[in-house]
């Protein structure tokens, strides 16, 4: 979302709202609401735990207007009384106010109405029996007993023993949706565990734990229109009169109102006055600008083309207080863009920024730098560049890598040779990513270079998704090097597990990895099940299935769901037997097996299968 988007059209806005951003906007307030400021984040995604899809500011703009027209979304404006209540008010938003909004000048937020939360619901085809709602004092609830044990079991947050549990009815798993039961369980925390082993766990992930949380994530199955009735605007307080009329006011009324305490009729002043060429004015604009440093400030600002307008930038990233925690915040952002806007007029302004001692001042001013487009940028970053004193730092790592695509923005073709020796070097993975940026003819060919090279498949896979983002018919070649690169992973979490160098080939690792099912750990047995059942040679069976009574709930996990992905029909009655045991994720994970063997039962019954697994890689090893 940039700070000054290309010119609008239909009628001022563009329609240009797609399901994939339909589906996010929704999602993300299915379990509790968002402000609209939320959408100006530089780390979207990561803030919601959601991968945010492509969109500009006036995509958005309009989503967020059709779905409030709609009835899939309940919009409030929020702010406090004076015994400092919050106060919600619930309306229909104009566009104009969802622009105020996302940047600030309005206290909005959102959720879902019954109406778009059962559109969700269509669109994602959500199992609720997934659904585990939290509670800071150490409790969960979820409608099905089952996840609740599964949690508890695989989270290990709490002690054993002090688990209170009881039934709730008319349960509400989230603030718009019920269901006529649910179960809460209260617990007692227990410290975190340092023991020995923990890294394993967490380096082979449990067989059925993908599938569990594949479950518990809502993607959009299919898409589900919007309903077709819509609700327009009506501007039926006096706020919202106020705001809407701006456009109509004189321009000594206009003037005024940026001293007014509703933030949203001082922007809506101020995106009116910016129109106008009056040095009094614009002197009056950056004063207010200077005095209140807000993003809705700078988005009102930020459209004047003067060159007070740019020392005003470059006091306020002088004067901005920066440190490691939460550099990269959407004021910061814009603040960048902003002066990136002027151009080759930037460039002089930002170059001290770079003999900064804050890694943060350098990175935002090269940030800057990259987003100028001016043509003399790139010997003032090369030059920055050459005089760094490399080492292996996470630091000098950060300012190479924003240098390069810096560079790469400006298209700077001198960088080439660098990139080259870093990618035969130990920064391969951050010079194919600055090669991918660049998008040029000269740099593609380096990339398909690299991927019909001998070089590792990882780099060779990292190649081909960033050429399959600027060209899709290089998908086929990324996928098509998937299995190469998983083969390689797990050749090297197998002989890391076996104590040997990772780059080393093991002659006969399934007889270790047979042994391994005996030792007394039991994470390294649950380790030897998982490299085992994703392997391609033999499968040894019968020991996998001796641990169906190990004592550790992990290890039986593990072992039954292996022996669903790599059994025959004949393991069914072990297999249903753990379907009634005390465990939440040994019963889970039989029950996932079972699928896995009738999907294989199936595909045995298939006559185009049933050759292909005569020669199949199942086998029993003699006890």
């Amino acid at each position: 979302m940039g700070i000054d988007p290309p010119a609008p059209s239909n009628g001022g806005y563009f329609l240009l709202a797609h399901s994939e951003l339909e589906f996010f906007i929704l999602s993300i307030v299915y379990e509790h609401h968002h402000n609209f400021s939320i959408f100006d984040l530089p780390n979207l995604g990561e803030a919601v735990n959601r991968r945010a899809p492509t969109f500009s500011r006036d995509e958005l703009v309009e989503t967020l207007y059709d779905l409030s027209c709609c009835g899939d979304l309940a919009v409030s404006r929020v702010w406090r009384q004076a015994n400092k209540r919050r106060r919600h008010l619930l309306f229909v938003p104009t566009r104009e106010e969802i622009d105020a909004a996302l940047c600030g000048a309005m206290d909005l937020s959102y959720g879902l109405t019954p109406q778009g939360g059962a559109r969700w619901e269509r669109m994602a085809q959500f199992d609720w029996s997934y659904h585990i709602k939290y509670f800071a004092d150490a409790g969960i609830e979820s409608t099905n007993a089952e996840m609740v044990d599964i949690y508890l079991s695989w989270s290990r947050r709490s002690v054993p023993g002090s688990e209170k549990r009881r039934s709730i009815r008319h349960w509400k798993p989230t603030y718009w949706k019920s269901l006529p039961v649910g179960f809460r369980v209260r617990y007692q925390e227990k410290e975190e565990e340092t023991g020995s082993y923990d890294f394993l766990r967490n380096m082979f992930r449990d067989l059925w734990l993908d599938e569990w949380h594949c479950g518990c994530r809502a993607q959009m199955q299919t898409f589900v229109p919007m309903h077709s009735t819509r609700t327009e605007p009506v501007l039926n307080a006096a706020w919202r009169r106020r705001f809407e009329s701006m456009g109509r006011r004189s321009t000594s009324h206009l003037l005024r109102m940026l001293n007014h305490p509703d933030t949203c009729a001082q922007y809506a002043a101020g995106l009116k006055l910016a129109q106008a060429p009056d040095p009094a004015i614009i002197s009056r604009l950056v004063d207010c600008f200077l005095e209140c440093r807000s993003r809705f400030a700078l988005r009102v600002v930020s459209k004047i083309n003067h060159p007070s307008m740019l020392n005003a930038f470059i006091e306020v990233f002088n004067d901005e207080q920066w440190s490691k925690r939460n550099h990269r915040t959407a004021l910061r952002r814009n603040l960048q863009l902003a002066i990136a806007a002027f151009g080759q007029a930037a460039v002089p302004k930002l170059i001290p920024f770079l003999l900064s001692d804050k890694l943060e001042v350098q990175i935002a001013a090269v940030q800057g730098l990259g987003n100028t487009h001016s043509s003399d940028t790139g010997t003032a970053i090369l030059d920055w560049l050459a005089a760094l004193k490399p080492d292996r730092s996470s630091e000098h790592y950060w300012r190479v890598k924003e240098g390069f695509l810096a560079l790469a923005s400006l298209s700077d073709l001198r960088a080439l040779p660098i990139l080259i020796r870093l990618m035969l070097g130990a920064d391969t993975h951050l010079a194919i990513e600055v090669l991918g940026q660049f998008n040029l003819p000269e740099t593609r060919k380096i990339l398909e270079e690299l991927i019909h090279s001998t070089a590792h498949v990882q780099d060779r896979r990292i190649a081909a998704y960033e050429l399959a983002r600027i060209d899709p018919s290089f998908e086929s070649v990324h996928e098509h090097l998937r299995p190469e690169h998983e083969a390689e992973q797990l050749n090297w979490e197998t002989n890391w597990l076996l104590g040997d160098d990772r780059d080393k080939g093991i002659s006969n690792p399934c007889d270790v990895l047979t042994a391994m099912l005996l030792d007394p750990n039991s994470d390294r047995r649950a380790a030897a099940i998982i490299v085992m059942c994703k392997r391609k040679e033999d499968f040894p069976i019968e020991q996998v299935a001796a641990l169906l009574t190990d004592p550790v709930d992990r290890v039986r996990a593990n072992a039954a769901y292996a022996i669903g992905v790599r059994g025959g029909k004949d393991q069914l009655p072990r297999i249903l037997t753990l379907t009634k045991g005390s465990s939440g994720i040994v019963r889970y994970s039989a029950q996932q097996a079972l699928r896995h063997l009738d999907a294989g039962r199936r595909r045995m019954e298939d006559p185009i299968h049933r050759s292909r697994f005569a020669s199949g890689t199942v086998r029993t090893f003699p006890s």
